[in-house]
């Protein structure tokens, strides 16, 4: 493709990558990001660079390591960055918070790249920069943002669709990103989802969006201009989800106050960084963020029945405790 034709599409740049839209930011990126809108903004605040080389031998100072299931990465500290090892992708290297390269895997598929550079990459870039990380969704309703965060399959992703189904707007899917100052504050995020395909057939996400893209998980993209929150939203609430069988007078959803220490670390314990792989002194400063957080913003325990027959009656409830009515979906 000429240099010419290449700029004729909208986001490409000369050398053949794409500018896109994410965390408030513009990520320029060889790899492809199809679940991201492209960005015109002319001021880039990460690069993204492909190798298909080993990444370079440095003095590197190990911080932690984790394990899921068969998975396992790590991190260290190297000179003027970080690096992030991944045994099923390669290595990744972030330097000064803006500059990554993906040191490619020869079988690391780009479906786990693009959700690792969306998720654990990005989140250490912004925690570089002051942000709480947590792995969850967020969704404003009005001006005000909730977050919804909790382990894996606790239906975080389900949920803030079917928030957004009722009336709400999608902020951040995965990553939530919040600084806490008199407020906290919800920095806009990633205005996609990955769902499980019962979660978004039950939802009928097709009439949300117009981009799915298959994968281990649903990739669900292309919201229309009004489902989506672009600015940064106060936090009102945050909701740390727990599955129930049942709940009294059988309600659909509940939510149950925490406060003081239960609240500080329940939000702590929800970081999408966690303490085995930033290692202890990193797991001390975020500890100390998520109690600045817990100290502003109402956390709760939100004990939701699982039964996607019951996903509208969640999302109703949701939305008049924070004084909105949605729309039927």
């Amino acid at each position: 493709m000429s240099d010419a034709a290449m700029l004729a599409v909208p986001g490409h740049t000369r050398s053949g990558t794409r500018d896109y839209q994410v965390m408030g930011g513009v990520l320029r990126s060889e790899l492809e990001f199809p679940e991201l809108p492209v960005s015109r903004r002319g001021h880039v605040d990460w690069r993204l660079r492909v190798s298909d080389g080993a990444p370079p031998r440095t003095e590197t100072e190990f911080l932690g390591q984790r394990r899921i299931g068969v998975e396992h990465y790590a991190l260290s500290r190297i000179r003027g960055g970080m690096r992030l090892t991944y045994s099923h992708a390669g290595t990744f290297d972030i330097h000064a918070g803006s500059r990554i390269t993906w040191y490619r895997d020869r079988q690391g598929a780009e479906e786990l790249a693009r959700s690792i550079v969306l998720g654990p990459v990005l989140a250490i870039a912004l925690e570089a920069q002051g942000y709480l990380c947590l792995h969850g969704s967020a969704v404003a309703v009005g001006a005000n943002a909730i977050g919804l965060v909790g382990g894996k399959h606790m239906g975080k992703s389900t949920t803030a669709m079917a928030l957004v189904a009722a009336g709400a707007k999608l902020i951040s899917d995965d990553l939530v990103a919040i600084r806490a100052d008199r407020d906290a504050w919800v920095r806009p995020g990633i205005s996609s989802a990955r769902l499980w395909e019962d979660a978004a057939r039950e939802l009928c996400i097709e009439d949300l969006c117009t981009r799915i893209v298959p994968g281990i998980k649903q990739t669900v993209s292309g919201f229309p201009e009004e489902l989506v929150h672009t600015t940064a939203a106060r936090l009102d609430a945050l909701y740390v989800l727990e599955p129930a069988r049942n709940l009294p007078g059988d309600a659909a959803c509940e939510r149950v106050p925490l406060a003081g220490a239960a609240a500080a670390v329940n939000v702590s314990i929800q970081r999408k960084l966690p303490d085995p792989l930033v290692g202890a002194a990193a797991a001390g400063e975020q500890l100390r963020a998520a109690a600045a957080v817990a100290r502003i913003v109402p956390v709760y325990t939100l004990r939701v029945v699982r039964d996607f027959a019951r996903l509208k009656e969640v999302a109703a409830q949701l939305l008049t405790w924070h004084g909105a009515t949605g729309r039927d979906f």
